[in-house]
């Protein structure tokens, strides 16, 4: 069994993480089975989120290099990420939105603890900097339980400083008097001066010791489910106006009563992408690489799973699925299914498409035994190639005149055959003649089924179930 990596984000005085690290370390369950777990610290010499931000851009710049930093964990393949400073934790929806690796929550450790030593309505002391005061953070997490109370503390280190001994314990005494005479027998210290000198009873105050029970919050949690935004990967490029069209339906498919909830998306938008009908009719440049790479590189970014945008490009994917470690989903299986439940199995459909598609025969490879799948005989086979690829086509930015009359005759000619459902197999189509259940065509009405917009039905159904 591989062991748990957790990484301690560490403040550019490390005396907070080194701390942690020290707690983690002496955890029962860590010392008897020390081969278990791995602890790795990422460091910026830079980094002081304990600092008071005198101005916005400080503040930015604070976030920008905590950032940083749980990027570096999670380039080291940790598991869970720990920081042991306060002050991160008035920005951590931020920070978290933009991770891929959870990040075990220091307050929540701190509540957890509460619940065993403290009573309902209990008084409890916070001791912490101007910072984290203004931002009301304990309030957010304890007020509902507790009444929590402040100390002038972090004002009077501002003035006084505390890097002695004695100056540390004096500050200690004096933070719990002031607390008892408020009637709080717990208190939580953020200040490391002050952890140091009065964890454990004070004055018949007791200070929580916060770095020993996020550490032993962390280990008991660290086999947690994982809960991870998903994030939408999307080969992009293949075409360029295919794949804005399908963010645009992915979106139109995504119910929402603000930017925040909509899918978050990955795209490496890349047009060189080798022709992928090209290689299919003609043996031109193979593009099977350059797919697989860009996929890796989505998978690499956090991608939750991948989507291609292109009906040609999935004659490729049986080659490059077994090489990845998150799903493609598949579009064409998508499509025959959603056609299936809703005219039945054995229904005759009618397949507009690349002829590198019709070549592969993978929609009919994929539908086998569920649709009889029909093609434009060659004359309108290439009527089709004509809308998507010539000169007046969709791949040259036209969506009325020729190519809209070519797609038309290839959907009358294949109506006359016998198809009631026309399948737009390739992705540019639906920029020409959307999805319709009833599309008119000669006085015989027909239906459009747009795979772009199944596929992004799917990709939004799949986010809502994984808790988007």
């Amino acid at each position: 069994m591989n062991p748990k990596t957790l990484g301690v984000a560490s403040s550019s005085s490390g005396s907070r993480s080194l701390d942690l690290m020290s707690c983690l370390l002496d955890n029962p369950i860590v010392r008897e089975n020390s081969d278990d777990f791995r602890f790795v610290t990422e460091q910026s010499l830079f980094l002081d989120v304990s600092r008071q931000a005198s101005s916005v851009a400080e503040v930015a710049a604070q976030k920008f290099r905590l950032l940083k930093v749980c990027q570096s964990l999670e380039a080291r393949s940790v598991d869970r990420i720990l920081i042991p400073d306060f002050e991160a934790y008035t920005f951590l929806d931020q920070l978290t939105s933009e991770l891929d690796v959870p990040v075990i929550d220091m307050m929540v450790a701190i509540r957890e603890h509460l619940a065993t030593v403290a009573a309902p309505g209990d008084s409890i002391g916070i001791a912490t900097s101007d910072c984290v005061r203004q931002s009301e953070l304990f309030e957010r997490y304890l007020s509902d339980t507790y009444r929590v109370i402040h100390s002038s503390f972090g004002a009077r280190q501002k003035s006084g400083g505390s890097g002695t001994a004695k100056s540390a314990l004096t500050f200690s005494d004096e933070v719990c008097a002031e607390f008892k005479r408020q009637g709080a027998s717990i208190i939580v210290a953020t200040f490391s001066e002050l952890v140091a000198a009065g964890s454990g009873s004070t004055q018949g105050v007791e200070v929580v010791d916060v770095h020993r029970v996020y550490a032993d919050f962390a280990i008991r949690f660290c086999d947690d489910q994982r809960k991870v935004r998903f994030k939408l990967g999307i080969v992009g490029g293949i075409g360029p106006a295919a794949t804005v069209d399908f963010m645009d339906k992915v979106v139109r498919n995504t119910v929402a009563r603000r930017d925040q909830d909509h899918i978050k998306m990955l795209v490496e938008h890349n047009p060189q992408i080798p022709d992928r009908t090209a290689h299919l009719l003609h043996q031109a440049e193979d593009p099977t690489l350059a797919l697989y790479a860009t996929c890796v590189r989505l998978e690499a970014g956090g991608a939750s799973a991948i989507a291609l945008p292109c009906n040609t490009a999935h004659a490729f994917v049986e080659r490059i699925q077994p090489y990845l470690g998150v799903p493609i989903i598949n579009m064409l299986r998508e499509t025959v299914s959603y056609i299936v439940d809703r005219f039945g199995a054995g229904c005759t459909v009618g397949l507009l498409a690349t002829s590198g598609t019709v070549a592969s025969r993978i929609y009919h490879n994929v539908s086998e035994r569920e649709l009889d799948v029909l093609t434009p005989e060659p004359e309108f086979q290439e009527k089709i190639m004509a809308a998507i690829y010539g000169p007046c086509g969709v791949k040259a930015g036209f969506t009325e005149g020729k190519c809209r009359e070519d797609l038309i005759a290839a959907i009358k000619h294949l109506s006359d055959r016998g198809a009631k459902v026309m399948i737009l197999g390739c992705t540019e189509l639906p920029l020409i003649i959307g999805q319709a259940d009833a599309f008119d065509v000669g006085g015989v009405s027909v239906t459009i089924v747009d795979p772009t917009n199944v596929l992004a039905q799917r990709c939004v159904l799949i986010a809502n179930a994984l808790g988007n």
